[in-house]
């Protein structure tokens, strides 16, 4: 063995490792994953470091997220698209998984779910996350057929559909280029992560029913073991009259099996998003409103404000 790469070296090639994750871009051990297999072992070894950190409490406390991600930690962030149409859906910046971690995110957005890293199997490089508590889940309204109270799928429906991405594909874009709620993609500006869900769980048909669901396949690659549990009355009869009575489902992460690769670059990129067909059936108006960046009072923020933002993330510390 060479002398430099002796285990008495250790903090230099630690060093090594430092310079080149500088300014939040953890995807440049992508370059140390390809070297000699003493460098990739050590690159392996700092990503499972990272998002093996355990959660920490929120402060101010908080009742909805009583955890939050140590700073610095690597971690899975899920949550409910809005306006999830699979026609429409890939065209909304909402959608952008760069939203997942927006500082101080819109009050209308849905709540999200924060997965961390629990054991790394060597032999397969997969990683398995879970939540910080069992009963970790995500509340949504299933969207149902009226006269039935079956969940309604596409084309017919609005499909109950979930954004998932690692805050490692991101890291704070200070150059105010590529920005989104002030991040840019860390590994290349070419590796835009797919706006389409990466997650659609199948719910109960059953009023009250609860489906489990190991070994689940998700849109982008990823496995998981996951339950659906709807909270209507079970055995309840009789048509759903009103948007206010269709039924909350939850949708309980017991597992999520992610390619350690998959930590710093996304699985599936814009090229991978599925395409965007409006059909005939929307006027122009209509089709302004759907791709239009200020739709729904967004209020996109200007590059002098995507590099504010971009600073807060480096303030704090990382993307939490």
């Amino acid at each position: 063995m060479h002398r430099f790469f002796d285990p008495a070296l250790a903090p230099l090639h630690a060093r090594v490792l430092d310079f080149l994750t500088t300014d939040f871009n953890h995807a440049s051990l992508l370059v140390t994953l390809q070297l000699n297999r003493h460098f990739r072992q050590l690159s392996i070894d700092r990503i499972v470091r990272i998002f093996s950190q355990k959660p920490v409490k929120s402060d101010p406390p908080s009742v909805s997220k009583p955890y939050t991600p140590e700073v610095g930690g690597g971690f899975i962030r899920i949550r409910q698209c809005d306006h999830p149409d699979p026609d429409f859906g890939p065209s909304l910046p909402i959608n952008d998984p760069r939203e997942l971690f927006r500082i101080k995110p819109r009050m209308e957005v849905s709540p999200s779910l924060n997965l961390f890293m629990t054991s790394f199997d060597p032999k397969t490089h997969i990683c398995t996350f879970e939540g910080a508590f069992d009963y970790d889940c995500l509340e949504y309204a299933l969207f149902v057929e009226p006269s039935t109270g079956r969940e309604w799928g596409c084309p017919d429906g609005v499909p109950c559909v979930f954004q998932a991405a690692s805050n490692y594909w991101f890291r704070p874009a200070l150059d105010g280029k590529h920005s989104q709620a002030g991040l840019q993609v860390a590994a290349s500006t070419d590796l835009y992560p797919a706006r389409t869900p990466a997650i659609w769980p199948k719910a109960p048909q059953e009023r009250g029913g609860k489906l489990e669901q190991p070994g689940f396949r998700c849109w982008n690659g990823w496995t998981a073991d996951i339950i659906t549990h709807r909270l209507d009355e079970p055995g309840k009869v009789g048509p759903i009259e009103r948007y206010s009575d269709w039924p909350k489902c939850l949708l309980i992460f017991e597992k999520l099996y992610v390619p350690l690769i998959d930590l710093l670059v996304p699985p599936m990129t814009a090229a991978d998003d599925l395409p965007v067909d409006f059909g005939e059936e929307l006027d122009e108006a209509e089709l302004d409103a759907y791709i239009d960046e200020d739709y729904d009072n967004l209020s996109w923020i200007r590059p002098s404000e995507e590099r504010r933002l971009a600073r807060e993330f480096v303030a704090v510390g990382g993307i939490v």
